[in-house]
């Protein structure tokens, strides 16, 4: 990363939120010229761990139940009665499953990406936009970006609202400034 800030490179809307969704959605833009990148970040969960469980579970005999059982409701999350998907486990898959990530030096959640998702439906402020307002806001979004990146290339550090506020938190735990600030503000 070069900076803090965050510069989608390509917005989805896609129908739905399954793994063929996704799926579908990334072999398309796989098939797109020169498209390489090192990542990808997305708001997709995987559901990768609990497949994988089950291919691990099935190999014990019934001598492990009960670690399997421990196992999958803390780490995994227990099967729902009628069969659609998991209850909550107790430590979510992000806050253990990040080996790849940390290897390759890359951000260890997905935070920046709901972040963005969440500013920019605060900007749409409409639930439910019809194509033409939806269009226009990621055009507005997308001249935003295009801005910033310029701005990135000749060397411009980014202002977001994170830095602003942990440059405020520098100043006021600076030691050489904090009999200063402390002064000012008994005054």
């Amino acid at each position: 990363m070069v900076t803090n800030a965050i510069i989608p490179l390509v917005y989805g809307l896609l129908i739905g939120k399954s793994n063929d969704d996704y799926n579908q959605f990334f072999e398309k833009l796989f098939e797109q010229d020169n498209f390489q990148p090192e990542s990808i970040m997305t708001d997709f969960e995987s559901v990768e761990v609990t497949t994988a469980f089950g291919l691990i579970a099935n190999q014990f005999d019934d001598d492990a139940d009960d670690l399997l059982d421990y196992f999958e409701q803390i780490w995994i999350g227990e099967p729902r009665r009628r069969g659609t998907g998991r209850k909550k486990c107790l430590f979510d898959h992000k806050l253990w499953n990040i080996h790849d990530r940390v290897i390759a030096a890359l951000p260890l959640s997905n935070n920046s990406v709901e972040g963005w998702h969440n500013a920019f439906d605060n900007r749409v402020s409409i639930s439910h936009p019809d194509i033409m307002k939806l269009t226009e806001k990621i055009r507005r979004e997308q001249s935003k970006f295009e801005v910033d990146t310029a701005k990135i290339l000749q060397g411009h550090i980014i202002k977001t609202k994170k830095s602003v506020i942990e440059n405020w938190m520098n100043v006021l735990l600076d030691s050489s400034t904090h009999s200063t600030h402390l002064n000012w503000m008994n005054s």
